[in-house]
């Protein structure tokens, strides 16, 4: 599948809606064949994104009002991503997309989450036993760190270590809008296994 770059420009007139604010940003716009489905109990649309690779894909939530994501967040769930976004739900459509450069880092202190997972032991130096991996006597974890991070831009997507989008051409004439300017959901999926890899909110930019 070719490799296709996304046009970036700024779009006179389109802002980025957040509340009684607005402000006019750099949106990356682009008009091909995408996975798509509309979600119509929760007045919201998904647009699916594949790697060049295609074991990744990136999928967009965005509801129909400006106002939207708060009220459809609590309906949002592993199961329901998984569900919204199976073949079954989502078909092949031409769509005018209007997407902006975004950049989401965070950082997860898991202890809490190990510990309730049966590994409470490792992070104390009196019941930690690390003495396969080392003679030294009270060896423990001190911290674990969860580090993540989602780059989009008109070269690609990154998330870890992959990039690059791959899209295919179509000629129909009939095209979708999906303009990304209101807070939007994203998400980041293993296509094999279905498993959601990443997951991010984008508020504003």
């Amino acid at each position: 599948m070719q490799q296709m770059k996304v046009e970036r420009r700024l779009i006179p007139g389109l802002k980025a809606k957040q509340m009684s604010t607005s402000k006019s940003v750099l949106m990356m716009t682009q008009r091909h064949s995408f996975s798509f489905t509309l979600l119509e109990d929760l007045q919201a649309k998904i647009l699916g994104i594949p790697y060049k690779n295609n074991d990744l894909s990136m999928f967009v939530l965005l509801p129909n009002d400006i106002d939207g994501l708060e009220k459809i967040l609590d309906k949002v769930t592993p199961e329901k991503l998984v569900e919204w976004t199976s073949p079954g739900h989502m078909e092949e459509r031409n769509v005018n997309l209007h997407l902006p450069r975004f950049e989401v880092e965070d950082s997860y202190d898991l202890e809490a989450v190990l510990a309730a997972l049966g590994m409470a032991d490792a992070f104390s130096e009196h019941t930690a036993d690390f003495s396969g991996m080392s003679s030294r006597s009270g060896l423990h974890v001190q911290k674990f760190l969860h580090r993540s991070f989602v780059v989009v831009t008109e070269e690609g997507v990154e998330a870890a270590a992959a990039t690059g989008v791959g899209f295919a051409v179509t000629s129909a004439p009939d095209y979708e809008n999906f303009h990304c300017n209101h807070p939007f959901l994203f998400f980041i999926r293993h296509n094999e296994s279905n498993s959601i890899l990443f997951f991010g909110k984008f508020s504003s930019p």
